[in-house]
């Protein structure tokens, strides 16, 4: 176990847990302002995005998810959001890939139409829109 807690971790994903451990921290010591901080969504878009960098696009796409779901970042955050968790799923949605997610694309799909329903004027949506242009509508 020495040799494992010694081998370096990918820059990516030991950012990805300093932005985690950032967002915990602060929601531990003051549980009912983290939620409303004004950096509070950036900080978790800042995780998921380092996530998808280590290569890890099911963590990306589950912070993602609670930052959308959760619903109190502002309006561009949560376009950015929507978008990059649709990503997040594409990037299951290879099956050459180790975390392969038959249902991912769909997934994807829902997420960008989302997107361009929600937040038509945000600059996120362009990017959906060129995505949602190369993928086939999902069967129920």
């Amino acid at each position: 176990s020495e040799i494992i807690m010694r081998m370096p971790l990918p820059k990516h994903f030991t950012t990805s847990l300093s932005f985690a451990a950032l967002t915990l921290a602060f929601a531990v010591s003051s549980p009912v302002q983290a939620a409303d901080h004004n950096l509070a969504g950036k900080t978790r878009v800042l995780s998921a995005e380092n996530w998808l960098r280590a290569e890890e696009p099911q963590r990306a796409a589950d912070v993602y998810e609670a930052l959308i779901e959760d619903g109190k970042a502002s309006p561009d955050l949560l376009a950015q959001a929507l978008y990059w968790c649709g990503e997040s799923y594409m990037r299951m949605a290879d099956r050459k890939k180790p975390n392969f997610d038959p249902e991912a694309e769909k997934k994807a799909y829902i997420k960008f139409k989302k997107l361009t329903w929600e937040y038509p004027d945000s600059s996120w949506t362009k990017y959906a829109r060129g995505r949602l242009a190369t993928m086939k509508e999902p069967t129920s």
